[in-house]
């Protein structure tokens, strides 16, 4: 949720236009790139500096849900949650069928990477400590 004393700066409205009108195709960490190249994008920063509400302004824009018109999806990782973990919640939120592939991230990655392909999608990553996660 945005709390309600936000107010969107100009580099917050620079941002979403530069996110909508580059053309980014999937901006996701996922695995390896989508049609024409993956594009991704990273806030980074210590705590309590706004990233989250950031990408929650974002998320919640309506010009940016229309841009990303395959969806946009908030995945929260957390210091114990493992990338596995969140790609089994990912393959659910977009119901990827990964039942055969138990513990085989990297094939669980390539069945999420073929449904990211033909799709326009914002994929955010929440609270990741450690690269390994994304």
């Amino acid at each position: 949720a945005i709390p309600d004393h936000y107010k969107v700066r100009s580099a917050d409205a620079a941002l979403r236009e530069r996110l909508i009108k580059d053309g980014l195709r999937s901006v996701s960490l996922v695995g390896g790139g989508s049609k024409g190249g993956e594009v991704a994008a990273a806030l980074a920063g210590t705590a309590g500096l706004g990233k989250s509400t950031l990408a929650a302004v974002l998320a919640l824009d309506v010009r940016v849900q229309s841009a990303f018109h395959g969806g946009v999806f908030w995945l929260r990782f957390g210091q114990e949650r493992s990338a596995l973990d969140v790609l089994r919640e990912l393959a659910g939120m977009l119901d990827v069928d990964i039942s055969a592939l138990r513990e085989q991230q990297a094939a669980i990655v390539d069945a999420i990477k073929r449904w990211l392909d033909t799709r326009r999608c914002l994929l955010i990553l929440d609270d990741v400590w450690v690269f390994e996660q994304a």
